[in-house]
């Protein structure tokens, strides 16, 4: 071998690197050497004779490459020789090197160490680890090396930052786990030792390399104490499972284990940093670390805190608890506040003084802190620590402090300021509901007679609570009113996010933090509300200027926000519960002087002004904005409030206000004539009208409000209003406003009522569709754009009509609509070159058939949809006859609806018709022909649409969930069809699924291993076969089976598969016995390790085992059988009878992936 021709090679390798028209050359170059046997005399040679840095920082990184993959080859003696000949390399080298090259030489070094860490004694490793060690004690060069080197092994060993050198799984986390219980504590307190000098002799001043090895070592420390430690429940294969890095994290800040306590449970630890963190505060790098270790050391939590008897195991409670030592965890907390306190009474004076962005890393740090110290710690111990109060009330001040500096001139700043004011009132909501939560369990233990808990001063941390939760309330509300009207004074442009959505984190913590004493919190919004409004009405009557109005209505819009939030609790469908404090005000006041109801009525009353007749002058004045937001808030507030039953517990004034029997039939009244207004005064506006929607929506949820909408001459009216209107209203409106007037309208009690106004919506939609194809010029304008926009916002009304169809409606539904099909047939022929309107034409089927009830139609009705369904199917196949579509990057889901449409309706009415009912009935409904023949019909749209889609359109996620759910459809009720498909077709479906198993989407995914295990078992049930041979499906099965067992043992795949991808390797194993077992001898011959063979032999035997038991359980054929209809095993009701296999499935992969996987 030529070492010196190589060396040269490398040289001009490198150099290549930098020339453009040579760097793919040079890569292809770099890769063929790095797989050159026996490498690593070869690197020692160039790192030897070679003087330039690039050269060496190349070859070095592949000594580390080569390291860990030659380690074997040599015996040890050479490989700890190489080791000590790269430390020393670096040390006498070290004035020669640039940074980044000496660091690349240590990185080599920790491979070995972590190559080696399962096979050499302790005493080795405890040889080269004092060695190191013993670099501390030379002179400041041989410090620093000692430092980084410490550095790469904290990276090497890490979960995040090790190299890949073809290492497998359980290799990385057994040596992981070796190291934290060796090497690592070793490092953190040979570290700690060497701040402490530094701090004790401030060396660090007399030079830059003594600064340097400060640094170095503050970094070193940070690496150690964010260390995210093995946990009990961690192994090689839950921590290979997720394709996102931080997904696999599965420790928590600051958990550590018991092994740790007498190195990181000190009160001279949190002094230091405390120390480290004052004398560095300003000096960048040094100050980070240092604020970043206090963050980690406020959170220290996990096993050190755990009671252990003399032998060191755990002691647990009757509950089977882990007992925690609460007196050393609020020793521990109690001195960390001690200190933490000192931080923040020195900082706040200085953030009143000065507004720079200096101070932004000790913000952020402080608020981090103070996170951590409330999410990590129970209430019962950190309210116990005398220093607890105290820290709450520079808490308190400092949220304050925040959101008064939010608006600065400094916008920087203002930011920093406003996302920490934001990040505290998420500690403060966090802080209410724990104390909501001990008062429950408290109460809960009384009530069992029990002696309450006596853990700290409950009612005085309380009135403290309660005294501080307000202001810092009133604080976020009053910045956010602040910085509104400044953007309106700043003509600042609008986000595209609507503040409820964008905001809604920092609202409902706020409403959390009101809600603890909400008195004071509903008086201050009253008093704002109050005035916004007695001003903007003023402006209205002429009486005040308008100079104002626009910050004055954006005030109001954010009061509805906090009104809404702090009243009512989110979410949507049936009645929710009145909070219990805001009941428990209600309760306590006077029946005229009630805040809950006076805030709501006030809200109420403010739509009613703002919504005015759109030919009058103050229309002008008026803003969609606030006219939207308050309509949230009655959507909010009315699912909780509005027609309060008697027969519930509510207070008088709540029930004379809101109540079933008291005032709501006139609020709902006084809602439905706002509704009207705010139609006819903002047409165009599609954000307030799918508002009104959206109210809409909510009202035919509550059975209350609905029963009560029906029985209304105004809600009448409302609809004659609505239908009238409906050329005004934008498209998107169409639909949605038309199913929920449908839903409410269907579901009046009186069979005279619900048919009248079923029959004015029909009548509405079926005279908007006969002006357009009775009008005489329509052939010739059918193109014209506002031609098409008659015909899409039609078709989106019977899409919504469609929409509305359940179990109670579904015969008037499907008669109005069905009455149109050959109107609708015609105009799909008409509009063949208009893909957006051949769209809407195919949703209302789609809606029809996704929507109906089947059981409640006559055969005669199913007749009629399934030969108009074969018509649409038929007229778009001569439609799509020479259609090209482009497939580009950037381009949305949008393009393909016409087929997700196309697709969508051949899965529903496949599972309208045999969903839920067994292969014999399946059988025997087929055969049942009427005139039209389902199958027939779906066998039609198969052959039509999945010609047209492309593998290139499968990489638009609605197109390809569509796909394979159609798929898996025909796989589960038309099996026995299969072998008539033409080849390419089926084909094409077996290729769709293998790139389905791998999809992203874990939906797509999923449906189609249930289309495999649902193909599995077919072909394993041999009755079903009806004497038709399926050997053509073998070799597509024993592609998936070879696929999925890949899957399983070598690449990275979502959790949330294993049941579904579980299931379908148990039935491909079923099916395709006889390949599984060449696949496993396969892999056990491709072992090049007879230990490692003999493991995954036994491995195999114990899940083949499993596999063979549960396949002859006697139940195994009937809940097969099911399964195979269904895709899925468990709900067959074979969960409990699979559970057996599961358990060996998964300590199979526990037992082998780990070390057939490699990094």
């Amino acid at each position: 071998m030529d070492l010196q021709a190589i060396c040269a090679h490398f040289e001009q390798t490198c150099a290549d690197f930098q020339v453009p028209d040579r760097r793919i050359q040079a890569e292809k170059n770099m890769v063929q050497f790095r797989s050159t046997p026996n490498l690593l005399p070869v690197c020692k040679y160039i790192l030897e004779h070679t003087e330039k840095p690039d050269v060496k920082f190349h070859v070095l990184l592949s000594l580390k490459e080569s390291a860990a993959r030659e380690y074997a080859l040599h015996p040890r003696q050479e490989i700890h020789a190489l080791r000590e000949w790269l430390l020393n390399y670096a040390i006498t080298r070290f004035d020669h090197l640039p940074t980044y090259v000496r660091n690349s030489v240590l990185y080599p070094i920790a491979v070995i160490v972590k190559r080696g860490s399962l096979e050499e004694s302790a005493e080795e490793k405890q040889a080269f680890l004092s060695r190191v060690t013993d670099l501390l004690n030379g002179d400041k060069k041989q410090s620093q090396i000692a430092l980084c080197l410490f550095a790469a092994l904290l990276d090497e060993f890490s979960s995040t930052r090790a190299s890949a050198v073809g290492l497998p799984y359980d290799f990385h986390v057994k040596s992981r786990q070796l190291f934290e219980e060796g090497e690592l504590r070793h490092i953190f307190q040979v570290v700690y030792h060497v701040l402490q000098h530094f701090m004790n002799t401030k060396e660090y001043l007399q030079d830059a390399l003594s600064s340097e090895l400060l640094i170095t070592a503050m970094s070193v420390a940070q690496k150690a104490v964010d260390w995210e430690f093995l946990t009990p429940e961690e192994n090689a294969l839950s921590g290979s499972f997720r394709t996102n890095q931080e997904e696999r994290r599965t420790s928590q800040p600051g958990y550590f284990p018991a092994s740790w306590k007498e190195f990181i449970v000190r009160p001279d630890v949190i002094d230091l940093f405390f120390q480290l963190n004052s004398t560095f505060r300003d000096e960048g790098r040094l100050g980070d670390s240092a604020r970043h270790c206090l963050t980690d050391l406020a959170a220290v939590h996990g096993p050190v805190f755990h009671v252990a008897d003399p032998n060191g195991h755990v002691i647990k409670d009757q509950a089977g608890r882990v007992l925690e030592d609460t007196n050393a965890l609020r020793a521990y907390i109690g001195h960390f506040l001690k200190r933490f306190l000192t931080v923040l009474t020195d900082f706040l004076p200085r953030f009143d003084s000065e507004v720079e962005m200096g101070l932004a890393s000790e913000l952020i740090c402080i608020t981090s802190v103070c996170k951590r110290i409330i999410f990590t710690h129970p209430l019962r111990v950190i309210a116990g620590v005398p220093e607890f109060l105290p820290f709450l009330h520079e808490l308190g001040t400092l949220t304050i402090k925040c959101y008064r500096r939010t608006g600065c001139d400094d916008e920087d700043w203002s930011s920093c300021t406003q996302e920490e004011g934001d990040d505290l009132l998420d500690v403060w909501a966090d802080l209410v509901e724990k104390a909501e939560i001990y008062t429950e369990e408290q109460t809960a233990l009384q009530s069992t007679g029990a002696k309450a808990g006596n853990d700290f001063d409950f009612p005085n941390f309380m009135k403290f609570l309660t005294d501080v939760a307000f202001h810092v309330f009133d604080a976020y509300v009053e910045m956010r009113l602040e910085v509104a009207k400044q953007a309106v004074e700043d003509d600042a442009d609008d986000d595209m996010v609507k503040d409820e959505y964008m905001y809604e984190e920092q609202l409902v913590s706020a409403a959390i933090i009101g809600r603890l004493d909400p008195r004071k919190p509903l008086e201050k919004l009253q008093a704002l509300v109050d005035d916004r409004l007695g001003r903007i009405r003023k402006v209205f009557e002429g009486a005040e200027h308008a100079d104002d109005l626009a910050w004055l209505q954006e005030h109001l819009h954010w009061l509805a926000l906090f009104s809404g939030h702090l009243l009512a609790y989110g979410g949507t469908g049936e009645k929710r519960e009145i909070p219990r404090s805001l009941l428990a005000l209600s309760m306590a006041s006077a029946e005229n002087a009630d805040p809950v109801v006076k805030l709501a009525l006030t809200l109420l009353y403010a739509l009613d002004v703002v919504s005015v007749n759109p030919n009058s002058p103050s229309f002008s004045l008026c803003s969609p904005l606030l006219c939207e937001t308050l309509l949230w808030f009655i959507e909010r507030w009315s699912q909780t409030y509005l027609f309060l039953p008697a027969e519930e517990l509510h207070t008088h004034s709540l029930m004379r206000a809101f109540g079933r029997d008291g005032g709501g039939p006139a609020v709902l009244d006084g809602i439905m004539n706002m509704l009207e207004k705010n139609f006819d005064m903002w047409p165009g506006q599609e954000d307030l009208l799918m508002q009104i929607v959206s109210l809409l929506s909510t009202f035919s949820k509550v059975p209350g409000i609905r029963n009560a909408l029906v029985l209304s001459d105004r809600f009448q009216k409302l609809i004659v209003f609505f239908l009238g209107s409906l050329s005004k209203l934008t498209a998107t409106v169409h639909s949605p406003l038309i199913e929920n007037i449908a839903i409410i309208a269907t579901h009046a009690s009186d069979p005279e009522i619900r048919a009248r106004y079923f029959h004015s919506i029909s009548n509405a939609i079926d005279t908007r569709l006969l002006s357009i194809i009775q009008n005489p010029t329509f052939v010739q304008s059918h193109q014209t754009p506002d031609t098409i926009e008659l015909v899409i916002s039609t078709m989106e009304m019977y899409s919504g009509l469609a929409l509305a169809a359940d179990e109670a409606n579904t015969k008037q539904v499907f008669t109005a609509v069905a009455k149109h099909f050959d109107v609708f047939v015609q105009l799909l022929e008409l509009y063949r070159n208009t893909t957006e309107v051949e769209k809407y034409i195919l949703q209302v089927f789609a809606n029809l058939i996704r929507c109906q009830s089947f059981e409640e139609l006559t055969p005669e009705d199913c007749e009629r949809l399934y030969s108009s369904v074969l018509s649409v199917l038929q007229t778009y196949a001569k439609n799509t006859v020479g259609r090209k579509r482009s497939v580009n990057t950037g381009e949305e889901d949008e393009m393909f609806e016409d087929l997700s449409c196309i697709l969508d309706i051949l899965s529903q009415l496949m599972a309208s018709q045999y969903e839920g009912i067994t292969w014999a009935e399946i059988l025997e409904k087929r055969k049942a022909k009427g005139g039209t023949d389902v199958a027939d019909v779906i066998f039609y749209g198969i052959n039509v649409v999945i010609p047209l889609i492309t593998d290139d359109m499968l990489k638009f996620p609605e197109l390809c969930r569509d796909y394979i759910s159609l798929i898996s459809h025909l796989i589960r009720y038309f099996p026995d069809r299969l072998p008539v498909l033409p080849p390419p077709l089926l084909a094409g479906l077996v290729r769709s699924l293998e790139s389905g198993m791998h999809n992203p989407m874990i939906e797509v995914a999923r449906s189609a291993f249930e289309a495999i295990t649902s193909l599995a078992l077919f072909v394993w049930d041999e009755p079903a076969h009806g004497g038709v041979s399926m050997e053509f499906l073998h070799p597509h099965l024993n592609k998936f089976l070879q696929k999925t067992l890949e899957m399983f043992l070598f690449l990275e795949f979502d959790a949330g598969l294993m049941e579904a991808a579980g299931e379908a390797l148990f039935a491909l194993v079923v099916a395709r016995g006889a390949f599984y077992d060449l696949l496993t001898q396969h892999l056990l011959a491709q072992q090049t390790s007879a230990a490692l063979a003999q493991r995954l032999r036994n491995a195999l035997s114990l899940l083949n085992a499993g596999i063979s038991e549960t396949a002859r359980d006697q139940a195994a054929g009937g809940i097969l059988r099911v399964a195979r209809l269904e895709g899925c095993i468990a709900t067959a009701g074979g969960r409990l009878w699979l559970t057996a296999y599961r358990k060996r499935l998964e300590a199979f992969l526990v037992n082998v992936r780990g070390f057939l996987r490699v990094k």
